[in-house]
């Protein structure tokens, strides 16, 4: 009997999942034509630099990016709309890009139906935010194809000699997830606990 070669696969989310590039400049695109509409009186052009900075310095993970938006804009641009107004119109025409938009590309979803008529283990490895791509997963239909027993990893635990600590049992796509693993409880993913990883394990992360 042969031995198996692939017991788990393991996917990035953004921009290996759906078009993570495309999705968030359309949906800044439409929150800046919504605050404009809302009567924020400066070009798209100039909200998109200072947004485009807002991101560097803060994070396209952070929370109130448009709030952050309209206090570096001088306050003639938008009186005498209540700013809130604004950045509620940015915010709901961004969700509901969400909502129309963030899709799984048509070539994830069949190979990932494919993957789950098998008894490999599918799982998530991110190093974005838990809950934000666990709704990702959810919105692009995706997060029924997960193993139930995967739970998205998406810590980066800081790890000494990855190599050393499994054993040299894995076989990586990218040096972006070196760190996975080596820190990480297996039986998350119902591997037994006491052994490195006994098995074979392929992580497609492609970044």
């Amino acid at each position: 009997m042969s031995e198996r070669l692939l017991d788990a696969v393991f996917f990035d989310v953004d921009d290996t999942l759906y078009s993570s590039t495309r999705f968030s400049k359309l949906a800044r695109e439409r929150a800046i034509g919504a605050m404009t509409a809302a009567g924020l009186r400066v070009s798209p052009e100039r909200l998109h630099a200072v947004l485009r900075d807002i991101i560097v310095e803060y994070h396209s993970t952070y929370p109130y990016q448009f709030d952050e938006l309209l206090t570096r804009m001088p306050r003639e641009s938008f009186e005498p709309v209540n700013p809130a107004m604004i950045v509620a119109a940015g915010v709901a025409a961004y969700h509901d890009t969400k909502f129309r938009e963030l899709k799984a590309y048509e070539d994830v979803l069949e190979v990932i139906k494919v993957l789950d008529n098998t008894d490999l283990i599918l799982g998530i490895i991110s190093a974005g935010i838990t809950i934000k791509q666990i709704e990702k997963l959810i919105r692009a239909e995706l997060l029924e194809y997960i193993s139930p027993n995967n739970n998205p990893f998406t810590a980066r635990p800081q790890c000494g000699d990855f190599e050393k600590k499994t054993q040299g049992k894995i076989a990586l796509s990218t040096d972006a997830i070196s760190f996975l693993l080596a820190l990480f409880p297996l039986n998350r993913f119902g591997f037994s606990p006491e052994f490195p990883l006994p098995i074979q394990v392929v992580l497609s992360f492609f970044t």
